[in-house]
């Protein structure tokens, strides 16, 4: 069945780049209106979210702020492997890879500097990369039902890493030069 990557072709190519971006400032998009709708005045830019100034009233605030942007992405996961299992598209399936690949990559980063969920865990009193590696499994699992379902071997495996890996350089790499999106 691998022959519809290979019949989407540039198509598949495409769509993984709509992807990234509707991944990446989804995410980061679900972070600032959060914070606003908390009663924060926020900024946003194509990899981080931040208060124009101050810090969060509560840790509960800065939870909900630092988890909205995972919950975006776990249900544009959630969406798309759904949509997979009904449909057998193909070109749903970078949708369902970055929210994994996005993830991982946050979990990597969070030994060094903690990532949204790793936040939530210090602040919940747990090990920093416990809610990081749930995600991560959760999302592994949907990545392993849609692969299955579509059929899909090493070689698409290997053009997704790709794709994910300079969708993810542009976004980390090119935030100083895009600057503000929002505020």
């Amino acid at each position: 069945m691998q022959k519809n990557v290979t019949q989407a072709g540039a198509p598949f190519v495409l769509v993984f780049l709509i992807a990234g971006a509707v991944t990446w400032l989804g995410h980061e998009y679900a972070h600032y209106l959060t914070a606003e709708a908390l009663g924060y005045d926020a900024w946003m830019k194509i990899n981080s979210v931040g208060l124009q100034s101050g810090s969060f009233a509560s840790e509960a605030d800065a939870n909900l702020q630092s988890m909205a942007g995972p919950a975006f992405t776990y249900l544009q996961a959630f969406i798309a492997t759904i949509l997979i299992l009904l449909t057998r598209s193909v070109l749903l399936y970078p949708f369902v890879f970055l929210a994994l690949f996005m993830r991982a990559v946050a979990f990597a980063i969070s030994f060094g500097m903690p990532n949204d969920e790793a936040r939530v865990s210090l602040s919940l009193g747990l090990p920093f990369w416990v809610l990081p590696a749930i995600a991560c499994a959760i999302l592994l699992g949907m990545v392993v039902m849609a692969s299955r379902r579509l059929g899909l071997g090493w070689k698409v495996q290997g053009l997704s890493y790709l794709l994910a890996s300079a969708v993810t350089a542009a976004f980390v790499f090119g935030e100083p030069a895009v600057g503000r999106l929002i505020g």
